[in-house]
């Protein structure tokens, strides 16, 4: 809420009027009776207990304008560690609903949460920005910050999202995979049960274990996905790569046309 004509200073120092802060009648009441002034940001008193007494009672007498010209600060503060939240409870949603693994880490999302609570309980100033309430420039600054961080955490959900084209009837030669949109897998082994996928990695379940996977690197070029299974150390064996061909594509053709990946050397 922003400040009125007449609002009086928590501390009783300070009265808004309209050409500012000026002193109440408390604080010169305080000054009368021996109170000196300390600097222009931070009003600091030092009351004298008497001619007969060598005891000093100190009171500080904040300048009311210093809170208000941080509290803007405090807002982005806020806007920081939420977005960074937000990111983690998207990022959770997305790997455990949607089968999108946005950081490929299970943990990144208790991650974001701490960092961002804890961003969150700072204090100190960054900008020295008024409320938002009260300062145009304040929100300028925070829909900028907001949409720009909404704007990357849409990008990363989505460039981790499994190739639209996955989701189709693939042959070889020797075998046909069928992915269906509902994640269900069909080949010509019958070992694999459900599928899922991220930005480069297919995953599928073992048809008699459902709680083991297989996993794959998996590249689209020109009709023609392109596989080779990943080691116990994630790394890419390469040499195992098949590649298989979009139903009613010719696959010479469309092999020939297509970008092989460099991890590919089946």
């Amino acid at each position: 809420m922003s400040d009125s004509i007449g609002d009086v200073s928590k501390d009783g120092y300070w009265v808004l009027t309209e050409d500012g802060w000026e002193p109440t009648e408390e604080q010169n009441q305080a000054l009368a009776e021996g109170a000196i002034p300390h600097d222009s940001v931070t009003q600091m008193v030092t009351l004298g207990g008497g001619p007969q007494s060598n005891s000093l009672d100190t009171i500080i007498l904040p300048d009311p304008g210093r809170e208000s010209s941080t509290a803007g600060d405090k807002q982005l503060i806020n806007l920081i560690g939420g977005l960074i939240i937000l990111f983690g409870i998207i990022d959770f949603i997305s790997f455990n609903l949607l089968d999108i693994d946005v950081t490929g880490v299970w943990w990144s999302a208790i991650l974001a949460g701490i960092v961002g609570s804890s961003i969150m309980a700072l204090e100190f100033p960054i900008m020295e920005l008024e409320s938002a309430e009260s300062s145009s420039k304040t929100q300028g600054i925070l829909v900028g910050i907001g949409a720009f961080g909404l704007l990357v955490i849409f990008l990363s959900v989505l460039l981790s999202s499994p190739d639209g084209e996955l989701a189709n009837t693939w042959v070889n030669e020797v075998d046909t995979l069928v992915l269906s949109e509902d994640g269900k897998v069909t080949e010509s082994t019958g070992s694999f049960s459900e599928w899922r996928a991220d930005s480069d990695t297919l995953m599928f379940s073992d048809s008699s274990d459902p709680d083991y996977e297989y996993w794959f690197e998996y590249e689209i070029s020109n009709d023609v996905l392109f596989l080779a299974p990943l080691d116990e150390d994630d790394s890419i064996m390469g040499e195992l790569c098949v590649a298989y061909v979009k139903k009613g594509v010719d696959f010479n053709e469309a092999f020939a046309q297509s970008t092989q990946p460099s991890w590919c050397t089946g």
